[in-house]
């Protein structure tokens, strides 16, 4: 059975019983906890495949440079006949592709009094790359048309990234660029004739030898009298939810209140989580779940980013409130 990847993940190492005085070797039982997770909407990120557990490793070295090395598909590995005594092990999540998920380190006494040991697999490992299309029309704009990038990780340390690869003729734009396994908040802002016309935050994940890809489309003063919402569930793996705007039908010149709702908690406390409220690209400072502001006339994207202190949790919500003329 498949396992969805959600970080930390636990190991537990049962060790069992035997009399020191008869054998010098034991069994080592590993049993992987995971908890599974549904997947909806989300933003920039690997495949669900990509991010499904295929099978454990775990490998070590122990006394007399014994060693020990064993994959398996199944929740529970069993280690034969282990020298007792001191062993270093590492364990692994592999996709389907091979690649290391996250892994985690233990050093241990094998021995008749050990009964139990963790390993915590809390370490996001590896390279990964990030690929996104930029799009935009090109009656909106002039023909000094750029797009500024930038990139932060979970951190919240800028990340350097390459300079864009723009087609001012097609009104396109590419971005593409390696990055360590992780998670990370992508800004973007288009100008046009020095006037920033479109922006949007975007949360990123990245693992191991996968590439994430995305296609934004940089929209500009759509009028539209339709509410439009993006919602993300972001797990432990990225954290989701719902931005709902009161009043639903805004007038000109009234205060307009958006307010964030989570909606995969998965057991954290919505006071352990922290936001940040964007507009059209631009950090706006919110009451934590909640903006308020009085909009100009047309339309505007919103972008609420959401993350908890767990790696992997930043996820990112969208809304576009649309404001009347008169």
């Amino acid at each position: 059975m498949k396992r969805f990847f959600l970080i930390p993940l636990v190991a537990l190492l049962l060790l069992t019983s035997c009399d020191d005085s008869k054998a010098t070797h034991t069994d080592m039982v590993v049993r992987f906890a995971c908890e599974k997770f549904t997947t909806q909407e989300r933003s920039l990120l690997p495949t669900p495949e990509s991010m499904t557990i295929e099978e454990y490793r775990i490998f070590g070295n122990g006394p007399n440079s014994e060693t020990v090395d064993v994959t398996g598909s199944s929740a529970t590995v069993t280690l034969g006949q282990l020298l007792m005594g001191k062993w270093v092990l590492t364990a692994q999540a592999l996709n389907n592709t091979g690649s290391v998920l996250a892994q985690g380190n233990l050093t241990t006494m094998l021995s008749s009094a050990t009964s139990s040991a963790t390993i915590n697999l809390t370490e996001l490992v590896g390279d990964g790359s990030l690929s996104v299309a930029y799009s935009w029309s090109l009656e909106q704009v002039a023909s000094d048309v750029r797009l500024e990038l930038s990139l932060t990780n979970q951190q919240g340390e800028s990340v350097s990234l390459p300079e864009p690869t723009l087609d001012t003729q097609t009104g396109t734009a590419t971005l593409a660029t390696g990055l360590p396994a992780g998670s990370y908040m992508l800004s973007s802002r288009l100008y046009s004739q020095n006037v920033p016309v479109s922006g949007c935050t975007e949360a990123v994940r990245i693992i191991a030898g996968t590439t994430t890809t995305g296609d934004l489309e940089m929209r500009m003063g759509d009028r539209s009298s339709i509410f439009t919402m993006t919602v993300i569930n972001d797990t432990m793996m990225p954290i989701g939810g719902t931005v709902t705007c009161t009043p639903t039908f805004p007038t000109v010149g009234a205060n307009v209140t958006l307010s964030f709702t989570p909606s995969n908690l998965q057991g954290v406390e919505e006071g352990q989580l922290t936001a940040s409220w964007f507009c059209e690209g631009e950090s706006v400072v919110g009451d934590g779940f909640s903006y308020t502001s009085v909009p100009k006339a047309g339309s505007h994207r919103y972008d609420v980013i959401v993350s908890h202190a767990k790696l992997g949790s930043l996820g990112s919500t969208t809304i576009l409130v649309n404001m009347p003329i008169m």
